[in-house]
Protein backbone atom coordinates (compact mmCIF):
# COMPACT_ATOMS: atom_id res chain seq x y z
CA UNK A 1 0.00 0.00 0.00
CA UNK A 2 1.06 3.62 -0.57
CA UNK A 3 0.41 7.53 -0.02
CA UNK A 4 0.80 10.13 -2.49
CA UNK A 5 1.65 13.43 -1.40
CA UNK A 6 3.02 16.34 -3.74
CA UNK A 7 3.43 14.05 -6.54
CA UNK A 8 5.62 11.69 -4.36
CA UNK A 9 4.58 8.13 -3.46
CA UNK A 10 5.52 6.79 -0.35
CA UNK A 11 5.64 2.97 0.38
CA UNK A 12 7.14 0.99 3.26
CA UNK A 13 10.51 -0.28 2.19
CA UNK A 14 10.63 -3.80 3.26
CA UNK A 15 12.89 -5.00 0.28
CA UNK A 16 15.71 -2.76 0.84
CA UNK A 17 15.30 -1.09 -2.26
CA UNK A 18 18.49 0.48 -3.44
CA UNK A 19 19.45 3.78 -5.39
CA UNK A 20 22.64 4.88 -7.77
CA UNK A 21 23.88 8.70 -7.98
CA UNK A 22 22.39 9.73 -4.84
CA UNK A 23 22.83 12.49 -1.86
CA UNK A 24 22.39 12.15 1.37
CA UNK A 25 18.44 13.59 3.12
CA UNK A 26 18.68 14.61 6.87
CA UNK A 27 15.48 15.92 7.86
CA UNK A 28 14.49 16.86 11.36
CA UNK A 29 10.73 17.40 11.79
CA UNK A 30 9.50 19.01 15.48
CA UNK A 31 7.29 16.75 17.65
CA UNK A 32 5.03 19.78 18.53
CA UNK A 33 4.87 21.02 15.15
CA UNK A 34 3.77 17.35 13.94
CA UNK A 35 1.50 17.09 17.20
CA UNK A 36 2.88 13.68 18.48
CA UNK A 37 4.17 13.50 22.06
CA UNK A 38 7.76 12.62 22.94
CA UNK A 39 6.99 9.71 25.09
CA UNK A 40 4.99 7.96 22.51
CA UNK A 41 6.02 8.95 19.57
CA UNK A 42 6.85 5.40 18.70
CA UNK A 43 3.66 4.20 18.72
CA UNK A 44 1.92 7.11 17.38
CA UNK A 45 4.04 7.53 14.31
CA UNK A 46 3.36 3.46 13.61
CA UNK A 47 -0.24 4.76 14.10
CA UNK A 48 -0.09 7.13 11.16
CA UNK A 49 2.13 5.33 8.95
CA UNK A 50 -0.04 2.44 9.19
CA UNK A 51 -3.55 4.76 8.54
CA UNK A 52 -1.52 6.24 5.64
CA UNK A 53 -0.40 3.12 4.12
CA UNK A 54 -2.81 1.18 4.79
CA UNK A 55 -1.16 -1.44 6.68
CA UNK A 56 0.32 -2.57 9.88
CA UNK A 57 3.40 -0.47 10.52
CA UNK A 58 4.92 -0.31 14.05
CA UNK A 59 8.81 -0.64 15.99
CA UNK A 60 9.01 -1.12 19.34
CA UNK A 61 12.11 1.67 18.72
CA UNK A 62 9.74 4.06 16.11
CA UNK A 63 12.46 3.22 12.94
CA UNK A 64 10.51 3.11 9.98
CA UNK A 65 11.50 2.83 6.14
CA UNK A 66 10.30 3.59 3.45
CA UNK A 67 10.56 3.91 -0.42
CA UNK A 68 9.76 7.24 -2.17
CA UNK A 69 8.81 7.04 -5.94
CA UNK A 70 7.79 9.43 -8.53
CA UNK A 71 6.41 8.59 -11.75
CA UNK A 72 6.84 4.87 -11.00
CA UNK A 73 10.49 5.69 -10.44
CA UNK A 74 12.43 5.03 -7.43
CA UNK A 75 13.74 8.32 -6.13
CA UNK A 76 14.78 8.26 -2.26
CA UNK A 77 14.83 6.20 0.18
CA UNK A 78 14.07 7.25 4.16
CA UNK A 79 14.10 5.94 7.70
CA UNK A 80 12.15 7.51 9.97
CA UNK A 81 13.86 7.90 13.36
CA UNK A 82 11.63 9.13 16.71
CA UNK A 83 14.81 10.46 18.46
CA UNK A 84 14.43 11.85 22.27
CA UNK A 85 13.57 15.23 21.03
CA UNK A 86 12.35 15.22 17.53
CA UNK A 87 11.94 13.20 14.34
CA UNK A 88 14.90 12.48 12.45
CA UNK A 89 14.51 11.45 9.03
CA UNK A 90 17.53 10.34 7.40
CA UNK A 91 18.10 8.42 3.63
CA UNK A 92 19.43 8.82 0.37
CA UNK A 93 17.85 10.84 -2.76
CA UNK A 94 18.81 10.77 -6.50
CA UNK A 95 19.63 14.05 -6.89
CA UNK A 96 18.19 14.67 -10.53
CA UNK A 97 14.92 13.47 -9.58
CA UNK A 98 13.57 14.57 -6.09
CA UNK A 99 15.17 17.81 -3.71
CA UNK A 100 15.68 17.06 -0.42
CA UNK A 101 13.20 20.38 0.77
CA UNK A 102 10.38 18.26 -1.63
CA UNK A 103 10.73 15.53 0.74
CA UNK A 104 10.00 17.41 3.66
CA UNK A 105 7.12 19.39 2.10
CA UNK A 106 5.61 15.71 1.24
CA UNK A 107 6.29 14.42 4.61
CA UNK A 108 4.51 17.68 6.57
CA UNK A 109 1.68 17.41 4.12
CA UNK A 110 0.97 13.85 5.11
CA UNK A 111 1.57 14.03 8.85
CA UNK A 112 -0.66 15.60 10.79
CA UNK A 113 0.00 18.24 12.60
CA UNK A 114 -1.35 20.13 15.78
Amino acid sequence: MTFTRKGLEFAADRAGTELENTRAVEIELDYDELGIDVGAAPEQLGAILSTLLGEKMADEEGIFDLVVHKDGVPVATLTLACEDDALEVVGERVAAAVAEADLAEALLDALPRS
